[in-house]
């Protein structure tokens, strides 16, 4: 994931949420709804998610994605946005929405390359590595 791998926040910001997506096979909702209270890397690593249906699960990630959220949370405390919303994504405005977490992916998809990147593909990833 070298499109992310900048200390800006952005940067951090980006390789934590597509760590996550690519770890835990996220819908695209799933982490644009994740509060901070939801990562709390001392004790778990995992983070709960309300899916399709409003199926509540628990989707781990490994020391990888840890290190990558864990990284995104410094930066995040410094962040202007930080004071106003307890969404875990923030950009310029305040909380990322479904439709910023989707932009953001798009934007690094664009950086890396890669073209049509859709997170669906993540699932599918996710699923062929446990098959």
């Amino acid at each position: 994931m070298q499109a992310t791998s900048g200390t800006r926040f952005e940067d951090r910001r980006d390789h934590a949420m597509i760590s996550l997506l690519l770890d835990g096979g996220l819908r695209i909702s799933e982490p644009a709804n994740l509060q901070v209270v939801d990562v709390d890397l001392d004790v778990f690593d995992a983070v709960p998610v309300t899916g399709k249906g409003g199926k509540a699960r628990a989707v781990q990630f490994d020391a990888k994605a840890g290190k990558a959220l864990e990284r995104y949370l410094r930066e995040r405390r410094s962040n202007k946005a930080a004071g106003t919303t307890e969404a875990l994504w923030l950009g310029q405005r305040g909380a990322l929405s479904f439709w910023g977490v989707e932009e953001r992916l798009k934007v690094r998809a664009a950086q890396a390359g890669v073209e049509n990147l859709r997170a669906h593909r993540f699932r599918h990833t996710v699923a062929a590595d446990v098959l």
